[in-house]
């Protein structure tokens, strides 16, 4: 009892400077991306009712995500991660910038939309690695999970947020208006990550990068990852995932507000707030309990929301489809909240952020798939048969994940993840 009360009293408040602009300007750029996202969902679907067009809309965005990712990798662990955030948070705002200039003088061709997506990608490639990567110099090792937590209820607030702003946005400036309040947002969280200063800043910052260099930091993170199998097998895993998931969540419910069930943004809004409700409590499940068994809890949430999910499409009511969104949502922060502090505790901060760049280039690699296949499926199929295939693709993964006994008896205080 004494012994934990002199520890709390020697660690400082996570919630220091440099935490609270990461925590502010984290809140404001997901906000913002969240209203563009809204936006452009519903002025796509209002203009040609096709999720096809949709789909290839976030499948611009999803590849050069894929592919810039490692260099994002590489430079977060060799640039200032502060300068990363604050030029990708920029450049975002002056795309969205210029499609609202070309709107106001009525001119939207579609390939804009396209360009635009092809930049968000591309920043977003920059982005997470350097956030990802730049938490544990600004707190303690043994904050880490309460921080990501605090920074993962930042991500629910932006759920809650983003489509309450979005729907307001849209209804008093209509859609193509309703982009500048996007990129006003997301200049608030430039503003915010400018403010961080920490103690390897100037060192990135005079770090010379070279292609070379990052080539040997991706042949580093490459190596170092062949000795952790289990990592390897996990965002294997975590990648089929993503493709029953991400595409059909982002595709399907916008889609089955606004084609399937014919109603307005205020629905779809309502959905988004259930999935950060949702998120919500996941976010405050994991800053309350410190969970050791990591491996079992993540692939257990997985197939919990595998389950939930399938059963999406056969639901005709907002008072059905909530609760279902509300689970998964609670399951994904709990999963993502335990996956990144087991790899922020195992992996050195100075290869972390190529590390992750590589962990999530397995992941994000399927985006232009799941994108694709929910794109056409949509059109093509009955929506409660891509919801069911989604679904049932995501449990089946659980399952076989948890068929690894490596998996199984990775915890947090693991410090090799060996099969």
């Amino acid at each position: 009892m004494n012994t934990q009360t002199n520890l709390s009293k020697t660690l400082p408040s996570v919630w220091t400077k440099n935490f609270s602009f990461l925590w502010l300007g984290g809140i404001a750029s997901l906000v913002g991306f969240r209203i563009y996202e809204i936006n452009l969902s519903w002025f796509v679907l209002d203009t040609t009712g096709s999720s096809a067009v949709l789909g290839t809309l976030f499948l611009v965005f999803a590849i050069p995500n894929m592919v810039f990712i490692l260099l994002g990798g590489s430079l977060a662990d060799n640039v200032s991660k502060v300068k990363i955030m604050f030029w990708s948070d920029l450049t975002r705002v002056l795309a969205v910038g210029l499609l609202v200039a070309c709107y106001l003088f009525g001119w939207t061709p579609i390939w804009l939309l396209f360009a635009v997506s092809l930049v968000f990608g591309a920043s977003n490639a920059m982005f997470v690695p350097a956030k990802d990567s730049i938490l544990p110099l600004l707190v303690q090792e043994e904050q880490l999970q309460k921080a990501n937590s605090f920074r993962e209820l930042a991500n629910q607030a932006s759920f809650i947020l983003g489509p309450l702003l979005a729907a307001l946005a849209v209804s008093t400036l209509g859609s193509g208006k309703a982009f500048l309040v996007a990129a006003f947002v997301i200049l608030l969280s430039a503003i915010s990550v400018k403010q961080i200063s920490y103690r390897e800043d100037q060192k990135e910052a005079d770090a010379k990068v070279t292609w070379k260099k990052t080539w040997e930091d991706i042949k580093t993170g490459f190596t170092l990852l062949r000795g952790k199998p289990t990592w390897i097998f996990m965002f294997l895993a975590l990648a089929v995932f993503n493709i029953g998931w991400y595409g059909p969540i982002m595709v399907g419910l916008p889609y089955l507000m606004n084609i399937e069930m014919n109603l307005g943004i205020g629905s779809y809004s309502l959905m988004e707030i259930s999935l950060a409700i949702g998120m919500l409590v996941g976010g405050l499940v994991c800053s309350k309990l410190n969970i050791r068994r990591v491996g079992l809890v993540i692939f257990a949430a997985i197939i919990v929301i595998g389950t939930t999910f399938s059963t999406l499409g056969f639901m005709n009511s907002l008072y059905g489809i909530a609760p279902i969104i509300a689970i998964c949502g609670a399951m994904l922060v709990i999963i993502n909240v335990l996956l990144y502090t087991t790899l922020q505790k195992e992996v050195d901060t100075k290869v972390l952020g190529t590390v992750m760049g590589l962990l999530t280039f397995i992941v994000v690699g399927t985006d232009p798939l799941t994108f694709f296949l929910a794109g056409i499926g949509f059109d093509m199929l009955p929506h409660e048969v891509v919801f069911l295939l989604g679904g049932g693709l995501i449990a089946v993964t659980g399952l076989v994940a948890l068929m690894n006994k490596s998996v199984r008896a990775l915890t947090s205080e693991s410090k090799e993840a060996s099969a």
